[in-house]
């Protein structure tokens, strides 16, 4: 712009305005398609040939018109323009006055209207001026363009004997990726002006443009198509998008509502239509509320199209496995099998283009979501460890980004890490508005803080800022434990069955963890037979429900800690056991393989390894002090002295790499002595994670490994002592 137009103001969007102009101008009935082609990045092609058509004036000195005319154009002598440093022959022609023209004479200007010699002079400026940008834009190697040798329009006659020349049709033109128009909505009914019209339709590109990296058309240009019949391929053909937006308003009750379109602008197929409400009957969603939201709700449906059209393409791009990745992680809740699918497409594009944040930070917000926060997975360490590295790679490329910044507010929360959590959140939510995740991590920090209170505006804004989104039933989830945390066990029920209601296809494990406390609620509300109900579905859906097992994250404030522990009870009176059964039998075949399917029941022994139980192990610990590994979460209380070594009861091989990490551990702790007298523990009898760390014990060649399949669980409601747990990296 400094370049094209020093010293001088020129709003943004002014050339694609002049452009639409000049082509509603130029095209006539737009039976050919438009004389001015569109080429994206680069610029605009003029496509025809015009014809001169040279006549000669009768005095050029009798019409004082004509040699301002000439002077405004800026034509010399020869009647040709220098603007631009292109050759325009400028030739307007009387055909009541034919004039002969020798060929020393140069070309001519017939005198005609004034209105209509400054038209056509317009028209050769503008031509002239876009002419100028196309080889700016192009730069050092401009492609062939066409010398213009006449300003008036290809498709009209010039004079009433002149042959219009028809221009050739533009070649069909690669339209971007992600390219949309958002066109003047229409209105209906009373009580709908057409200044909100176009203030909703301005702010609803300006949110697009804001949030997204798409290709979005100026609003200015966009409104050069109101009032008029609109064809929405040929839009999609002038403007060169494949997707248009259109709307309408109307009053509904004391609000309003939007009813919103996504079409295709290369076919005019629906993709997409629904209604968006502000207004005191809309739970209190404002305008600029329902702007965000239709904002939102575009960036997947636009990304499920193009993915779509992506995967029955070949050699796809960065861009490409970044969109298609994006379409399948933000527009619907993720089933646990899609995971590794949208790991390995966000990998490829974090691969083809190592610079782009949006690529890192997406891929580590897909390693956060494939984490199951209810159990001690031991590919948690790694996962985490994996995301730190993408968010610190996207944080170099763009700290700004707001994924960048909403995905390292997750981070710090799976991290448990919630005092630098609410300084995170604060910046993200400050920078980034539209963010509904920093809300959410603020609120459960409040409330594993004891302030459960003032979590529950942090989830309200959460869900009011994208009530739509698709981990909505998460924040109704917490909001059900924070109303159930304060003794409001009624709400908190009423909002823990819109959470299962939100997402019927989520895993069983999930949908019986919200079963488990909604039979708390009920339980502790007194309604005893509702509650027994709400226990069986969930034991029903998750078999290794346990009370002690129940809420596994870290707190440690006392007045969480009772909560929790109220919550634990009133699962017991419910119908809940408190603890897995040690000696229960559940005729699993004691193999030697590293189970990868960690919550079930374990078998009674492991080859190679001695079982043991809560009172031999309380004799070994006082007579022999032998080193104990606990593979479960690395939080919480476990046997004193115990070792955490997160992830270490991982399945798969004992030729693996973990099994080397393992071994230099070991070799580290014990000094080399494979005598030592080593026990695994883990959580319960119901989890693989202890007897796998005993059999990779066995298999790096120590002789006296115990396993204590009891675990932390047991050994807490025996009665016995425990401490803060001790971590160590391996």
């Amino acid at each position: 712009m400094d370049a094209v137009w020093p010293d001088v103001v020129v709003e943004e969007n002014n050339l694609s305005v002049q452009l639409s102009n000049l082509r509603r101008a130029l095209d006539g009935n737009g039976a050919l398609g438009s004389c001015i082609q569109t080429l994206p990045a680069r610029g605009y092609r003029f496509l025809p040939e015009a014809t001169p058509v040279r006549r000669s004036l009768p005095d050029q000195a009798a019409d004082p018109c004509v040699a301002e005319d000439r002077t405004a154009a800026g034509l010399n002598k020869a009647g040709r323009s220098e603007v631009g440093g292109a050759a325009l022959d400028a030739a307007e022609i009387d055909p009541a006055k034919p004039q002969a023209q020798t060929a020393a004479d140069p070309p001519a200007i017939t005198p005609v209207s004034l209105t209509r010699r400054r038209g056509a002079v317009l028209i050769a400026t503008a031509s002239a001026c876009v002419a100028v940008l196309f080889v700016w834009f192009v730069g050092r190697t401009p492609p062939p363009r066409t010398t213009l040798v006449a300003a008036t329009p290809p498709v009209a006659s010039v004079s009433s004997t002149a042959t219009p020349v028809p221009f050739p049709a533009p070649a069909p033109m690669a339209r971007p990726r992600l390219s949309v128009v958002v066109l003047p909505f229409n209105k209906f009914g009373n009580g709908v002006d057409d200044d909100m019209v176009d203030a909703i339709t301005e702010d609803l590109t300006a949110a697009i443009t804001r949030w997204h990296d798409w290709q979005v058309t100026a609003h200015n240009t966009a409104l050069t198509y109101k009032g008029r019949p609109i064809d929405i391929r040929r839009v999609g053909e002038e403007l060169g998008v494949r997707f248009a937006v259109t709307g309408s308003l109307r009053k509904r009750g004391t609000g309003l509502r939007v009813n919103l379109q996504l079409v295709s602008a290369e076919t005019g197929a629906h993709l997409w239509a629904d209604h968006f409400d502000a207004g005191p009957d809309a739970d209190g969603y404002s305008v600029e509320d329902i702007i965000r939201h239709m904002a939102l709700a575009l960036s997947f449906w636009v990304a499920d199209a193009e993915s779509k059209r992506i995967a029955a393409e070949s050699n796809p791009d960065a861009a490409d496995s970044l969109t298609r990745a994006r379409a399948a992680l933000y527009g619907r809740p993720l089933n646990p099998e899609n995971y590794d699918h949208v790991i390995t497409l966000l990998e490829h594009a974090a691969d083809l283009d190592p610079h782009s944040a949006v690529a890192q930070a997406a891929l580590a917000e897909a390693q956060l979501d494939s984490i199951n926060i209810w159990t001690d997975d031991p590919e948690t360490p790694v996962k985490l460890r994996r995301a730190e590295a993408a968010v610190r790679r996207a944080e170099i490329l763009a700290p700004d980004e707001r994924l960048v910044m909403g995905v390292r507010v997750t981070l710090l929360l799976m991290q448990g890490r919630c005092a630098e959590v609410i300084a995170a959140a604060r910046r993200a939510s400050e920078a980034h508005p539209d963010l509904s995740g920093p809300h959410l991590a603020l609120g459960i920090c409040r409330m594993h803080e004891g302030r459960a209170a003032e979590a529950i505006p942090a989830f309200e804004q959460s869900i009011r800022v994208n009530p739509r989104n698709p981990a909505v039933y998460v924040r109704y989830h917490v909001m059900g434990y924070a109303l159930l945390f304060l003794g409001r066990y009624d709400e908190a029920v009423a909002w823990l069955q819109k959470a299962l209601a939100a997402h019927p296809g989520d895993s069983a494990r999930n949908r019986g963890n919200i079963h488990a406390a909604i039979a708390a609620a009920q339980a502790l509300a007194g309604a005893t037979e509702e509650a027994r109900r709400s226990a069986a579905e969930a034991a029903q859906l998750w078999p290794t429900l346990t009370a002690r097992s129940y809420y596994p994250f870290n707190v440690s404030n006392p007045v969480a800690v009772a909560q929790i522990a109220r919550l634990r009870d009133g699962l017991r009176l419910a119908g809940i056991r408190d603890h897995a059964d040690v000696d229960a039998d559940h005729n699993v075949a004691a193999d030697a393989v590293l189970h990868s399917k960690y919550d079930s029941p374990t078998p009674p022994s492991a080859p190679g390894v001695r079982t043991i139980r809560t009172p031999e192990l309380a004799a070994l610990v006082q007579q022999r002090q032998p080193l104990m590994l606990d593979a479960s979460n690395p939080w919480g209380q476990s046997i004193p002295a115990a070792i955490v070594l997160a992830g270490v009861g991982v399945g798969g091989s004992t030729s693996n790499e973990p099994q080397e990490r393992l071994r230099r551990k070991m070799h580290q702790l014990t000094g080399g002595n494979l005598d030592a007298p080593i026990v695994a523990l883990g959580w319960n009898a119901e989890r693989f994670q202890s007897r796998n760390l005993a059999l990779r014990l066995a298999a790096l060649g120590y002789t006296e490994v115990y396993w204590y399949r009891g675990g932390r669980e047991a050994w807490m409601a025996a009665g016995q002592p425990t401490a803060e747990v001790t971590v160590q990296d391996w």
